[in-house]
């Protein structure tokens, strides 16, 4: 966490104006190494926002600088520098928590005049205080006030390094042994002087209450007062030693005895973890006794339910302690060593191949065959938990796992017989059981099956009822996979165990069981099983063990909904949606992060329609947004937004962030491109470190007033009020049918209004982009495949007839509001779905089109971002690039990107490059100043894997998703890619994750982005072009806009038009001509219509503003 801090601050001017300042409270030189000495706003004076005249500023500021010779620096207003106090001790704690309690900083805050800050930070202080009269002699020939200033801050220096000096040696007389005290206080004479009895009593009468009169700091006053009054060092110490020792044996020694016998009584008891801490304080600064009693602590937090975060972290210190008190690996150093890795896995669970790489090298450190014979105990138990770590494998174990877990359990029985302890023999033959069960060799189960029953036969519940239960649930586990003869002993078994159950996650996991048992008697709708996945699902808490609880209320929900039961749906997602924030928050790379997303791929889709169904919208709407945020590299797009008010704030900080956010967005690049037969370990540990730095810096951003909401999810009512007062429609698709949310905002009043249309479900949309399965007729995508001809994708538009009640909602809520544009949020496949030539009922018109724009967007946090960029000023400045890849040319992008040049010329400056010299190069060093963008080249877009979508340019060169994502910042009012399967989006992996080609250049900072989501005809994609850009310049239309009327124009454009069009515009003509390129045949469109169809008007969506 960031130390130095800005804050607020109200002030008057003496011109009367009310102004609110940004101004620095603590400043940490390494941190901020350019306000050392730099004269600007914020540090000693600020501007005022009406006149411009400056005023110095009346509010405390602390400086630290551990590599000068003042580390604390107390800069006060004037007015308060005869009082430190009053600002002092709450800076000083505000430091030391923002610290860390950093041992290297020492000494006493020396005070000076704020506006005596940037000249103090500009000098050398040690050189000053050698020749203090030259010093102020220098200052005071630039500014005599300034002069007298640093004379008396220079006097300060000077009276607190003695009183510095004289702390340390207090702070270290504590640890100084009886033998060598005489000869320490008698190295240190300052210790003999009054100043030092003053420390000392400052001091004592700084401790609570309850501590003030205890023993030591009375005995340590009465030492150092011994001295300063002039006794001899060997009395004072003598009589200092006598009543330590006194205190020790009355006192302490008691006390430590009693605590150890009830740590003797109860090992690994983890109610008396306070017990164990108190013995800590007790032997601090004896390591013989701190080793074993750091153990014991770190055990038993281990060993306790429900462990907490900060307490691991604790447990991890102890056992790291305990190596280091180590001289030798004793049977100690090696249980610390296993409990470490255990320990260590609960703290970096979140990731999930770190954390068990991290726990497997450390077990098998824990596991060195020398301990058989020092401790064969330890051994046994550290063989026990490699075997179950090595189960734990992310994505499961190999077979080369399982193998070795069973040769360390085998090993592990050896010397935990059963006469030994029957609990840790137990614990061994539960792992050895789960091993024969994920193994799966032939009889493995029924081995799996003789283990727990050999071992319930002898383990007692009142041994280890945790343990006694876990066998219970491994056998009828075990016993399920055998086959339906053995699932009614299973129940009984389960049935058993559940009425001894000592906890809720057992509990949890039991009824889970039972009811996975009883499904596949009475089906997964029958009220027992419904009742049974509730409970389970209430009783395995979302946050402590999200991935259970997912699954468990995954299966839940799915039965409730087709029970029509939303409202308990509902209430389940919300469960749901708080394991998938733990889930998701735990993880500390990118990549983990997308893993987790995928295996949750639709939660925040179905989850917010559960939510419409159960008539919570708001709710609804707030999981779609903060689901389409999560990956980082979404999430940004809000944040771009934000960096040019920061900028104006603190610019070296909106550097850092740009930094940062290019060095991610490298090596998420970097993964993207990796050869196969590569490790990318490295490339992983350096997406974390970046990640981590950049959530770091982030968090700072936020603690900067009025940037607290920098990069978090909108709530709703920000969202409602993103589009400036255009409506908004969430399209969203579930099984059950796609339920439409219009928010609207009249009169300042935020209207509600939700319609659900059964027959727009999901399955409907993966028969219209995918396949209709049950006559094999190819959807929007599968049509593009080059076997398939012309006639197929005519076929997938006219099937778009299935969504007519779809559109004809939006439609008829255009006509109820009253307006002719929405900002659209389609979710799914509906991303794939050309809405713009959606059939409508119940008007003249006869596509959407006709009815109102749409401003189609992945998220509303996207929209606002592209609406911030979009209201900036933009000089014209056009830069364009065609026909590049000579293997399968597009003849008509010529003309096209001819005349759309020609047009640009008039209003800004134009650039354009065609066929080899539009390299991925050319493209990169002429677009970062570019407003407007056309890239009328081939592009594709992998459909299993989107991210690999790249645009074809010159000479072979590619400009893709981790092009765009490491190396190009655009500042573009406008993107235009009029190129095959630009616009497509990633379904494969997470169907809402918007991640091709159009989110990376929103991403990269464009304000709009044209894409297609089909190939489209040379002639009309030109026409189309043309018409867009003329609507854009010459009627001043927003893109979107723009785009719409050339949409209707091209799709009413008839071959007599057509030809008088060209007539007008001869470098159009002329290119199409020269390139031999014609209108498409006419295939009886009504009216001789070429153009009428949606394959021609409708592939181009425009995304943003």
């Amino acid at each position: 966490m960031a130390v130095s801090r800005l804050v607020s601050y109200d002030w008057q001017c003496t011109c009367r104006f009310e102004n609110q300042s940004l101004v620095w409270r603590l400043i940490f030189a390494p941190e901020r190494p350019e306000l050392l000495g730099a004269n600007v706003a914020g540090i000693a004076w600020v501007v005022c926002s009406s006149c411009g005249e400056r005023s110095p500023i009346e509010a405390p500021l602390l400086v630290i600088d551990p590599d000068s010779a003042v580390q604390l620096l107390h800069a006060l207003p004037m007015s308060e520098i005869d009082t430190p106090e009053l600002s002092g001790p709450g800076l000083a704690i505000e430091a030391q928590e923002a610290l860390g309690g950093n041992a290297g900083i020492h000494g006493p805050m020396v005070r000076l005049p704020r506006l005596l800050v940037p000249l103090a930070l500009s000098r050398n202080i040690e050189h000053d205080l050698r020749d203090p009269d030259a010093a102020v002699g220098q200052v005071a020939a630039l500014n005599q006030a300034l002069g007298g200033m640093y004379t008396i801050f220079l006097q300060e220096i000077a009276n607190s390094n003695a009183i510095q000096k004289i702390r340390r040696v207090l702070d270290d007389l504590w640890g100084v042994s009886p033998d060598h005290l005489v000869e320490f206080i008698q190295s240190h004479p300052e210790l003999a002087t009054s100043d030092a009895a003053i420390e000392a009593r400052v001091q004592r009468e700084s401790l609570p209450e309850e501590l003030r009169n205890e023993t030591p700091p009375v005995a340590r006053l009465r030492l150092i007062e011994g001295l300063s009054n002039g006794g001899t060092v060997e009395s004072a110490v003598a009589d200092y030693l006598t009543a330590i020792d006194e205190f020790w044996q009355g006192q302490v020694l008691p006390e430590l005895d009693q605590l150890r016998d009830q740590l003797r009584e109860a090992p690994g008891d983890p109610n008396l973890i306070p017990a164990a801490r108190r013995v800590l304080q007790i032997v601090a600064g004896h390591p013989e006794l701190e080793r074993d009693f750091d153990f014991d602590l770190g055990t038993r937090i281990l060993t306790q339910a429900g462990v907490g975060h900060g307490e691991v972290d604790e447990a991890v210190a102890l056992f790291e302690r305990v190596r280091e008190l180590s001289q030798e690996h004793d049977g100690v150093w090696f249980r610390a060593t296993g409990n470490l890795a255990i320990a260590l896995d609960k703290k970096l669970g979140g990731d999930s191949s770190e954390a068990w790489e991290i726990c497997i090298g450390m077990l098998r450190e824990a596991c060195d065959p020398t301990l058989r014979d020092i401790d064969s105990e330890a051994w046994g138990t550290n063989l026990t938990n490699l075997a179950h770590a090595l189960c734990q494998r992310p994505g499961g174990p190999t077979a080369e796992d399982l193998t070795l877990a069973l040769e360390s359990l085998l090993l592990a029985l050896q010397v935990r017989p059963v006469d030994d302890n029957v609990v840790n023999w137990a614990f061994t033959q539960l792992h050895l059981g789960i091993v024969f069960y994920k193994r799966r060799h032939p009889g493995d189960l029924e081995a799996a099956v003789q283990h727990h029953r050999s071992t319930l036969e002898i383990l007692r519940s009142e041994d280890d009822e945790h343990l006694w239960i876990a066998h219970h649930y491994n056998l009828a586990n075990a016993l399920v996979e055998l086959g339906a003869d053995s699932s009614v002993e299973a129940e009984e078994i389960i049935r058993a165990a559940i009425t001894a159950c000592p906890g809720p996650l057992f509990h949890g996991l039991l009824l889970r069981l039972l009811a996975n048992i009883l499904e596949d008697r009475l089906g997964s709708l029958a009220e027992e099983v419904v009742t049974l996945r509730a409970e389970a699902a209430r009783q395995i808490d979302p946050r402590l063990e999200p991935a259970l609880h997912l699954e468990v209320g995954g299966q839940l929900v799915v039965a409730l909904q087709e029970l029509n039961r939303w409202e308990e749906a509902g209430a389940q997602y919300e469960n749901s949606w708080v394991a998938f924030e733990a889930l998701y928050g735990a993880q500390l790379t990118p990549e983990t992060r997308r893993d987790v997303v995928a295996r949750n791929e639709r939660l925040g889709r179905w989850a917010a329609y559960t939510m419409a169904r159960a008539g919570n919208m708001v709710r609804a709407v707030e999981i779609l947004e903060r689901s389409r945020a999560m990956e980082l590299a979404a999430a940004a797009s809000r944040d771009m937004a934000d960096l040019t008010s920061l900028a104006e704030v603190d610019g070296q900080l909106a550097r850092r962030y740009e930094d940062l956010r290019k060095a991610y967005r490298e090596v998420i690049g970097a993964r993207f491109s990796a050869p196969e037969n590569i490790a990318v370990s490295t490339s992983v540990n350096n997406a974390r470190i970046v990640e981590r730095s950049l959530r770091e810096l982030t968090a700072e951003i936020r603690r900067i007033p009025g940037f607290e909401s920098f990069l978090l999810p909108l709530t709703f009512n920000e969202i409602a009020c993103a589009a400036q007062g255009i409506p908004i429609i969430y399209l969203i698709s579930a099984p059950g049918g796609c339920f439409v949310i219009t928010i609207s905002h009249p009169d300042e009043q935020v209207g509600l209004n939700g319609i659900h249309i059964e027959s727009a479900s999901s399955k409907v949309l993966a028969e219209l982009v995918l396949l209709n399965t049950e006559n094999g007729t190819p959807g929007l995508l599968l049509a593009q495949l080059d076997e398939y001809d012309e006639s197929v994708m005519v076929g997938a538009i006219a099937a778009l007839e299935k969504l007519r009640p779809l559109a004809t909602v939006v439609a008829k809520e255009s006509r109820r509001l009253g307006t002719q544009k929405f900002v659209v949020v389609p979710t799914g496949l509906l991303g794939f779905v050309p809405l713009a030539a959606l059939p409508v009922d119940g008007s003249e018109a006869e596509v959407l089109d006709d009815v109102c724009l749409l401003l189609v967007t992945p998220s509303i946090a996207t929209y606002l971002s592209s609406r911030k960029r979009a209201d900036r000023h933009f000089d014209y400045s056009f830069v364009g690039i065609a026909d590049t890849d000579p293997e399968h040319p597009l003849p008509g992008s010529v003309a096209e990107l001819e005349t759309i040049s020609h047009l640009f010329s008039s209003v800004g400056r134009v650039r354009s490059s065609i066929g080899d010299g539009a390299t991925y190069d050319w493209f990169a060093s002429n677009t970062s100043n570019a407003s407007h963008v056309h890239l009328a080249c081939h592009g594709y877009s992998r459909i299993e894997h989107l991210q690999h979508g790249a645009l074809v340019l010159g000479q072979g060169t590619y400009l893709g998703v981790s092009e765009l994502a490491r190396e190009i910042r655009l500042d573009a009012r406008l993107v235009i890619m009029s190129a095959c399967q630009s616009g497509h989006y990633a379904t494969a992996s997470a169907p809402d994750e918007f991640v091709g080609l159009t989110a990376a250049f929103l991403e990269s900072g464009a304000a709009c982005v044209i894409s297609s989501l089909w190939p489209v005809s040379d002639d009309g994609t030109a026409l189309l072009m043309t018409r867009f850009y003329e609507n854009l310049l010459r009627n001043a239309l927003d893109p979107p806009e723009a785009l719409r009327g050339a949409r209707q124009w091209l799709r009413k454009l008839s071959e007599d038009e057509r030809r008088g069009y060209l007539l007008e515009r001869p470098i159009l003509a002329q290119g199409l001509r020269r390139q031999q390129v014609g209108a498409p045949r006419v295939r009886n469109w009504r009216n001789h219509l070429p153009y009428s169809s949606p394959e021609y008007w409708s592939a181009f969506v425009s995304y943003g503003c």
